[in-house]
């Protein structure tokens, strides 16, 4: 998926069967890599789909522009929406990337389309596993309950949304969307 908003582009990529055993070294060698692009990886199994990181992309965004921002980058500030969490080490706790992580989400910005794309054709070939957006996809039933604990979504909320004809995927995912939207109000 890739997307332009407010003049910064953005792409969302998956990953399945990632090997990473250094995560610093890794992540050191993404960012040379990919400059002048930006990015943020997070571990697949806590992502509710797409929806779930681009609204956590334009609620960073927009904090920037609103001069509401906790943290100092994009990057940094997008991984707090999308963990639902106002401390860092929190977020990165609930979505970071660790040596044991085999499914991934990278999110590439930039400051155009044709950046992006060449920053995640840089990023393909240095990721040590099969490129796959079925990852971010909310299926599972373990992935289910896991982002039910994860964004303290209860089953009475889920059997609300669904009554209203939606699959329960979908609603666990916009119930999420919603959680890392009211990070804004939180602060």
């Amino acid at each position: 998926m890739r997307a332009v908003e407010g003049g910064r582009a953005i792409s969302v990529l998956g990953f399945r069967d990632v090997r990473i055993d250094d995560v610093d070294g890794f992540l050191k060698k993404v960012k040379a890599s990919i400059h002048p692009a930006t990015f943020q990886m997070v571990d697949a199994t806590r992502v509710a789909g797409k929806p779930h990181l681009f609204f956590a992309f334009l609620n960073a965004q927009r904090s920037f522009e609103q001069g509401r921002a906790i943290s100092e980058t994009l990057e940094m500030e997008t991984l707090l929406y999308a963990s639902g969490n106002r401390q860092i080490s929190r977020a990165i706790a609930t979505l970071g990337i660790k040596p044991q992580t085999s499914s991934i989400a990278a999110m590439i910005f930039a400051s155009s389309e044709e950046e992006v794309k060449e920053a995640e054709e840089k990023l393909i070939n240095l990721v040590s596993g099969v490129r796959d957006d079925s990852v971010l996809d909310v299926e599972e039933r373990g992935k289910i309950e896991d982002l039910m604990e994860a964004f303290g979504v209860t089953e009475l909320e889920v059997k609300t949304m669904t009554g209203s004809g939606i699959t329960m995927s979908e609603a666990l995912t916009w119930l999420i969307v919603e959680r890392v939207s009211l990070l804004s109000i939180k602060r």
